[in-house]
């Protein structure tokens, strides 16, 4: 999912690189994408944005297999607690099941600070000798849900007015 995130963010850069801006749509649309080929006129370009193409036309049919797995087992897993991660404004379906099977049973973390901690969302402080060092330790826990987590504070504000207002208030801080 990442590389083929890359792709359509490369071929975005490659056009504003070139004065032009793209919709992200003119790139997802599987009818139209390769006519984007032609706007420039550089064949080194070309080639580039040819691969980044031919990428995201590898990984399509290979991701949607996969969803689709996912999908059928979620069915089979925990359908209540889905159903309750779908409606969490910036959370989708395949966000919720990551999110679903990444935590498993919430109830095997004590407190919310344990949950931010194996989120990755809170810095780890290492302390030896009553010396407290700062820094490393950030490979520890669970890189997906910090991805995860990422992924639905960007998108969180676009789709609801209320977190969009509170992230407003933050960001002006």
């Amino acid at each position: 999912m990442r590389l083929r995130a890359e792709a359509y963010a490369h071929i975005q850069t490659i056009f504003r690189q070139h004065c032009m801006n793209i919709a992200s749509k003119d790139v997802k649309n599987k009818l139209n994408r390769r006519k984007l080929i032609n706007r420039i006129s550089d064949p080194f370009v070309q080639k580039s944005i040819e691969m980044n193409l031919d990428l995201i036309d590898f990984f399509d049919p290979k991701l949607n297999k996969i969803e689709r797995e996912i999908r059928a087992e979620a069915k089979n897993y925990d359908r209540t607690t889905h159903n309750l991660l779908i409606t969490v404004p910036g959370i989708g379906d395949m966000m919720s099941l990551v999110i679903l099977f990444e935590i498993g049973d919430i109830n095997r973390f004590p407190s919310p600070q344990k949950f931010s901690s194996y989120c990755r969302l809170v810095k780890c402080e290492r302390e030896s000798g009553g010396r407290r060092y700062r820094g490393g330790n950030q490979k520890i826990r669970n890189p997906y849900l910090k991805w995860a987590i990422g992924d639905i504070v960007v998108h969180a504000p676009r789709t609801s007015p209320v977190i969009k207002q509170y992230y407003d208030r933050l960001t002006n801080k």
